[in-house]
């Protein structure tokens, strides 16, 4: 009997373990990626169907962070070397390629204009001037190893330098379990210590946002929760076109979008098979998305996810169409259809 229950017990880890969160994939869901958002909030990006898929060279196999410069060229690092690169994706070549220092954990990089900031992860930060080809400047900012940097973005609305970090957090006050901080810097200073930006706990934040496509099950939800506590940033950026920031974490595959009040408007689940090891996220001019991933289980890339603006429709909206798309019956075809269309 011991046996058997001892058995049980293990099939369940595994088959957790093994399980994607569940999608209603059989309704042929256009929209088919899952999570937690606000009623008011639509994602505008289809993240589980990729529009384009970038190979990148050798040169850029632990390529970490990522910031559009203009076109299709992207400024980004690899984790170690002290080089920043300047990567056409119409060329699939690199144009440009500046040398800033000794081989470091370089994990982040953003910029604003031609001045670009490329952070390690114990908080130093190099400054490069794009345009002349060289440093000007480094700092360090209250941050450390302990905290592990590992995204950062331009705020250009406030003139501040933010952080992402996926360690402990600044304030040893706060003992929150599983919370992740988001930092800044005011650039119109120089005072170079860092003031909370947000503190991040998604098991709190999911009390205030609707659970879509994932169904309600001991497998899905364990797996869920799982991600949940799991998740630490790896990159962040924002949407030019609305403003919200959007934090990658390779840790739990989870992206998540704060308004500009800094409130949660969505926590979506990343597919394993499409982000191997998501490091960095920007955003072109035009509102689109691209997430780069370092070699692991699949080719270091660049993924490219155009701007959908028009309406989705929620699991809710589907079940009020008609009930026989549940059941199965013959004219479910119709909702099918009505739903491929939107």
């Amino acid at each position: 009997m011991r046996n058997l229950l001892s058995y049980l017990v293990a099939a369940i880890v595994i088959l957790t373990l093994a399980s994607p969160i569940v999608l209603i994939e059989k309704f042929k869901y256009k929209t088919n990626f899952s999570g937690f958002q606000n009623d008011d909030f639509i994602l505008p990006f289809e993240i589980m169907n990729p529009d384009s898929v970038y190979v990148m060279p050798k040169e850029l196999k632990e390529i970490s962070g990522l910031s559009h410069y203009r076109d299709m060229q992207f400024f980004t690092v690899n984790d170690e070397k002290g080089n920043l690169y300047l990567y056409d994706l119409s060329t699939g070549t690199i144009i440009a390629e500046v040398d800033f220092g000794k081989r470091g954990d370089y994990e982040a990089v953003t910029r604003n204009n031609n001045i670009v900031y490329v952070a390690e992860s114990n908080g130093n930060v190099k400054v490069i001037d794009y345009q002349r080809r060289t440093k000007i400047s480094e700092f360090n900012s209250s941050l450390s190893k302990k905290n592990d940097v590992e995204g950062l973005s331009f705020d250009a609305e406030n003139n501040w330098l933010l952080f992402a970090c996926k360690g402990k957090l600044e304030n040893k006050d706060k003992k929150t379990k599983n919370a992740k901080g988001i930092y800044y810097i005011d650039l119109n200073n120089r005072n170079t210590d860092i003031k909370e930006y947000k503190i991040i706990n998604l098991e709190q934040e999911l009390d205030s946002l609707t659970r879509f496509n994932l169904f309600d099950n001991f497998i899905n939800n364990t797996n869920t929760n799982s991600r949940i506590r799991r998740f630490a940033p790896s990159g962040m950026s924002y949407d030019p076109i609305t403003g919200h920031l959007y934090i990658l974490a390779n840790r739990g595959k989870i992206l998540v979008v704060l308004d500009k009040e800094k409130d949660t408007k969505g926590i979506y689940f990343l597919s394993h098979r499409i982000f191997g090891q998501p490091e960095g996220i920007s955003f072109d001019k035009d509102g689109n998305l691209y997430i780069s991933n370092e070699s692991k289980s699949t080719k270091a890339n660049i993924i490219q996810f155009l701007r959908n603006e028009k309406k989705r429709v929620t699991l809710e909206e589907v079940l009020d169409m008609d009930i026989s798309i549940i059941k199965g019956e013959e004219d479910s075809t119709e909702v099918i259809e009505a739903i491929e269309k939107n």
